[in-house]
């Protein structure tokens, strides 16, 4: 009996030894040409016992470079290789992040989308890879290289609500977040500096996606099987990817999430002046060259100006990171033709309208170089429980709904595929209510469900369920993206838009894609002539410095 309970013993302890030495092996990962890192193993909860034990077991790799600490101003650099076993143990700081005054609407903004406020530095160019500790599929795991929103002001890929854990265990995916530079510091609009120079954030986007397609085998990944994904300008930023690689893209498939880069709501917005002020600010006028006198001063000086200035920033057209007209370049099937998945929420314009409560007003102010329109968007725009409600529905539709729609069609009339979903519903855990704003159905109120990162305190059934549907819809995109997400893509039937959500539903519920479009013709002009520049129309109202 002693002698079997010792071989017992031994067998036990000799296979533990043989994990260990696995969960080892598959933590520290050689990087080709740049050096050693050495990830950790967690657990991440998984609310309906979908693995063993009710956890998802993920090998995470934080902080990873993916190019050397960049110069301000200045394009990305490749990362530079490093001695000895680099720990990957924690996120790097993230970019630094502007946060416009007034103070209360920065104050919502923060709390809406910077809690917990994270460190920030100019160093920021590193990524986190989140990967399954199960054996990966032959080729390897698909990737889903995830943008963040955020304006193309703040946003960091540290950020709670994009951790991949829960995601990339249960799923069997590998989930990518890279920082990016953002505002002044990642589109600088110095006329000193050349154009194919100036869009930094995009530089700095397009070398992690690089280094990804490039790495990611290391770390089980398939780099023939990566998907961008993406959330308002992060979807934007996904879009702007998929109009400039028409030949050899990285990436097999796009997500876009409330954004998009071709069909725009506004004017362009010339940044000049912000960055004439910004000069002026810092006593660089008179210099022989701002822009050596810019990159002299301290970078929260910098920043502090650019906030209390209310400065704006936006890509400029350079013709390798944007194209002026994607539109056109789209219809002659210059872009990435791969299948798309696009989709909008119930209430995105809430977190932009939380002022307008005189709608007459707002549409006058926003649409009065067009009195035949602001008479066509008050009879259409009727029945709203408030004017603030009729305003929100308002931005919402031009913003967002429209734009996405046209977006949408007009991928399909170049020959891809196209699968679309509505996300229309809310919980009281989420972080607008338990901030205390009423917001519906809000703009990136779908993300911690697609992440899985929703606050298990007080979750409900509905969104424990419509979690997991998502996570397995964007999954299923991902790993077979012209199987699609798990309902048909548009133009196949009559029913082919996914409402998410719908009526307490923890799954898809099958439309016409007219509930959500009826009003967009009213706006389609106008689409058209801002695609051609006319100069006589007015940005609406409140859209300064956004990126939508």
């Amino acid at each position: 009996m002693v002698n079997r309970l010792a071989r017992a013993l031994l067998v036990l302890v000799s296979l533990s030894l043989v994990f260990a030495e696995t969960e080892s092996s598959n933590l520290q990962v050689k990087i080709a040409d740049e050096g050693e890192v050495e990830g950790i193993v967690t657990d991440f909860p998984v609310s309906d016992n979908l693995v063993p034990g009710g956890v998802a077991r993920v090998r995470k790799f934080l902080g990873v470079p993916f190019a050397a600490p960049p110069e301000r101003f200045a394009p990305p650099a490749p990362a530079r290789p490093w001695k000895g076993l680099l720990k990957a143990d924690r996120s790097k700081p993230a970019c630094i992040q502007q946060f416009n005054y007034p103070k209360e609407s920065r104050d919502f903004a923060t709390t809406l989308f910077n809690n917990p406020a994270p460190e920030e530095s100019e160093d920021c160019l590193y990524l986190n890879i989140f990967a399954p500790t199960t054996t990966p599929p032959p080729g390897g795991f698909p990737v889903i290289f995830w943008v963040y929103g955020g304006s193309l002001l703040f946003g960091y890929a540290g950020h709670p609500m994009y951790d991949g854990s829960g995601f990339a265990g249960v799923e069997n995916v590998i989930l990518v977040t890279a920082n990016y530079r953002t505002n002044v510091f990642g589109f600088p609009s110095s006329s000193e500096l050349p154009l194919e120079e100036r869009n930094l954030g995009f530089l700095d986007q397009r070398m992690a996606l690089e280094w990804t397609s490039k790495h990611i085998s290391s770390f089980g990944g398939d780099p023939a099987k990566i998907t961008l994904a993406g959330e308002s300008a992060g979807a934007l930023s996904v879009d702007a990817l998929v109009t400039t690689y028409p030949d050899r893209a990285p990436f097999r498939a796009a997500i876009m999430q409330s954004g998009q880069i071709s069909v725009l709501p506004n004017e362009r917005l010339d940044t000049t002046p912000s960055w004439a002020t910004l000069a002026a600010e810092l006593n660089c006028s008179t210099t022989a060259s701002n822009l050596t006198c810019i990159r002299e001063a301290p970078a929260l000086v910098i920043k502090d100006i650019v906030e209390k200035k209310n400065l704006s920033w936006v890509p400029a057209y350079d013709n390798k990171t944007t194209v002026r007209d994607p539109v056109a370049r789209r219809a002659a099937r210059r872009i990435a033709q791969v299948p798309i998945l696009v989709g909008t929420n119930n209430d995105e314009g809430s977190i932009y309208t939380r002022t307008q409560k005189d709608f007459p007003k707002f549409v006058n102010d926003s649409f009065g170089f067009s009195p035949p329109l602001v008479e066509a968007i008050k009879a259409t725009f009727t029945g709203y429980s408030s004017d603030l409600a009729a305003s929100d529905a308002l931005f919402t539709h031009y913003i967002f709904q429209c734009t996405q729609a046209l977006h949408a069609q007009n991928t399909i009339d170049a020959g891809s595929s196209v699968y679309r979903y509505y996300f229309n519903t809310t919980f009281p855990n989420n972080s607008g209510k338990k901030a205390g704003f009423e917001l519906g159905v809000y703009h990136s109120s779908e993300i911690p469900l697609m992440f899985g990162t929703y606050d298990r305190q007080g979750a409900t059934d509905q969104q424990i369920a419509l979690s997991r549907f998502m996570q397995k819809a964007w999954a299923d995109f991902a790993k077979d993206p012209e199987l699609g997400p798990g309902w048909p893509k548009l133009g196949s039937s009559g029913q082919d838009l996914a409402v998410l959500g719908l009526d307490g539903s923890s799954g898809a519920t099958m439309a016409n894609q007219t509930i959500v479009d009826s009003k967009c013709a009213l706006f389609r002009p106008l689409y058209e002539a801002i695609r051609y520049e006319a100069k006589s129309i007015r940005r609406p109202n409140g859209l300064e410095g956004i990126m939508k």
